[in-house]
């Protein structure tokens, strides 16, 4: 998840008022604990094999093969869609705010006010469409870097009258320079930096004010102007943090987000059994992807669906994103209905279905929207293409960054909850059943439990649900 983090949030304590309650409905779900702890294995492994991947890196490229090469074993088609995207246009700009600091200090003393003002005008401009509206600009400067899409169809046994995308996202985000979340590290190296720029902001939007009434309104060299110029030259030495605002590693990003797409990988392989077992869907075609760039702005998914979006989503079919992102914690699941800041749009008719659906089997959970300057998740991109589209994280906006270790180098499998993850599959597989028109109990029919094969044609086997 593109996110940004308060380090000082206050941690949320545990919900007593969460629970997963038993019902009937659940005794037919098939037993999403071995789906959970598949995904989780999946997860480790890949971790094992490809480490950290940064967007548009080698190893992320790679990661994507190995989901590739698990959505082929049962999936009716599939493919790896390579895209070019501007990595380092989406945070690099934060590089170089030191230097246009001291540009915009030497127009302001060379009495050129307005050239200042004009280029934070500029720079803001150009960081609210990166990392507040995720609508990248001038980006023709920046190298171009490869990512990889995947993802797998499958199939309904009638003519498919609904789409339902299930996605994740497979590269991890680069740590940052405060990631231990201290309050004094974000205070000196991002929250301090800001600020004083702000404060030059001020100072050259007064100045051109000034300039243009003939200084009748603010006196050029007046002793409070040259006052607050001395105080701008003495705080810029504070901007320079933010010249190693990120650092070169990575997360190794299993909680957010590769376990996401192991998740999509085992409800594929649980539909394909359902098919497999002569019980497949009626009318609902269901892809599995896994998208590239969502930490440096989204970038995967708004190329994927941009590429795919007609073909599998034709005109006067629905179509369905459900996105997965941060599965860490039960108690914290629930379904987005804004994105990207609080200022996309959502479904908050597919969100509330969504909450509906997991009520409907136990689990305590609801929509909301996501606040302002929380980041943004894939979601944003297939509202933006005209789908019904939510997020389910498993994160609290309020939590600090022991008890969401995102973008930390402790976002390790160890840190996710293998209960989120079961609610997020059971959730996601009675949603299928709800949405395809079958009898809720028909939907979720399985008989025997979750064995690995090297076979891919191997059927997958399940056993009803057990007490937990």
């Amino acid at each position: 998840m593109v996110r940004i983090h308060w380090p000082w949030s206050k941690k949320k304590s545990p919900d007593s008022s969460f629970r997963k309650e038993k019902t009937a409905t659940q005794d037919s779900l098939p037993r999403v604990a071995a789906l959970a702890a598949a995904a989780l294995r999946r997860t480790r492994e890949i971790i094992g094999l490809t480490g950290s991947r940064l967007a548009g890196s080698q190893a992320a490229r790679d990661a994507a093969k190995l989901l590739h090469d698990d959505l082929a074993k049962v999936c009716d088609s599939t493919a790896s869609q390579t895209f070019l995207m501007n990595v380092g246009s989406y945070a690099g700009w934060i590089r170089w705010v030191p230097l246009l600091y001291i540009i915009a200090l030497a127009f302001a003393w060379a009495s050129l006010p307005m050239v200042s003002f004009i280029l934070f005008l500029i720079c803001a401009f150009y960081a609210i469409n990166q990392f507040i509206f995720f609508r990248p600009v001038g980006e023709i400067t920046h190298p171009k870097d490869e990512g990889i899409n995947v993802h797998g169809v499958i199939e309904p046994s009638g003519q498919a009258r609904r789409t339902i995308v299930f996605s994740g996202h497979h590269d991890s985000a680069r740590l940052d320079t405060f990631s231990t979340g201290s309050k004094k590290e974000y205070m000196s190296t991002v929250f301090l930096p800001f600020a004083c720029c702000m404060f030059l902001f001020a100072v050259v939007a007064v100045l051109t004010v000034g300039s243009l009434f003939g200084h009748s309104v603010v006196p050029w060299r007046s002793v409070p102007v040259l006052a607050l110029l001395v105080i701008a030259t003495v705080l810029w030495k504070m901007v320079l943090p933010l010249r190693t605002f990120f650092s070169e590693e990575a997360s190794p990003g299993a909680g957010d987000n590769l376990v996401s797409s192991c998740i999509v990988i085992e409800l594929a392989r649980y539909f394909r059994a359902r098919t497999r077992r002569g019980n497949p869907l009626v009318g609902t075609r269901l892809v599995f992807a896994s998208f590239d760039g969502e930490e440096v702005g989204v970038r995967g998914s708004r190329a994927w669906f941009s590429r795919n979006k007609e073909q599998l989503i034709p005109p006067g079919t629905l179509g369905y994103h459900f996105n997965i992102d941060c599965p860490y914690r039960l108690q914290d699941v629930s379904f987005l209905s804004t994105d990207a800041h609080g200022t996309v749009h959502l479904s908050q008719q597919f969100a509330t279905q969504c909450a509906d659906v997991a009520q409907s089997i136990g689990y305590n959970v609801h929509s909301q929207k996501m606040p302002l300057l929380a980041g943004a998740t894939d979601a944003t991109e297939g509202a933006r293409a005209g789908l019904s589209a939510t997020t389910l994280m498993g994160v609290s906006w309020e939590d600090g960054r022991k008890s969401a270790p995102y973008h930390t180098p402790e976002d390790t499998p160890d840190a996710v909850e293998p209960e989120a993850l079961e609610a997020v599959l059971a959730i996601a597989i009675k949603l299928v059943g709800t949405l395809d028109g079958l009898d809720g109990e028909d939907a979720m029919e399985a008989s025997e439990d979750v064995t690995e094969s090297s076979d891919e044609d191997a059927p997958l086997k399940f056993k009803r649900l057990t007490k937990r």
